[in-house]
């Protein structure tokens, strides 16, 4: 048994798990529920809308997140990227908030 992947792996759950908390006791539960909405509905608009929220909430307070919920938060980006692109990959506003995605990656100073 390899301990390290096991303490590795309980670190990433107990983060997304308090990540998670946080985000409820912050209020934004109801974004992610008209996330969730509007990928059942496959409404590529909506969902990009909502990653280009997320991108404008990282790039505002960049010098105040924590890593973890950096991290979080670009994850749930581009999970939201890759739905876009399963419903509809030849949309125009994908291409912008893409390069808006790798941007803000490039930006970061790498620790």
């Amino acid at each position: 048994m390899d301990y390290k992947k096991i303490g590795k792996l309980l670190l990433a759950v107990t983060t997304a798990v308090t990540l998670a908390i946080s985000s409820y006791n912050l209020g934004t539960v109801k974004g992610f529920q008209e996330a969730q909405n509007s990928i059942k509905a496959k409404n590529v608009t909506a969902i990009l809308q909502s990653a280009s929220d997320d991108l404008e909430y990282l790039k505002k307070h960049l010098a105040t997140i924590s890593k973890a919920e950096f991290m979080f938060v670009m994850g749930k980006i581009g999970a939201r990227m890759a739905d876009a692109e399963k419903i509809d990959k030849n949309n125009p506003n994908l291409v912008v908030v893409n390069a808006r995605y790798r941007a803000l990656v490039v930006a970061v100073p790498r620790q």
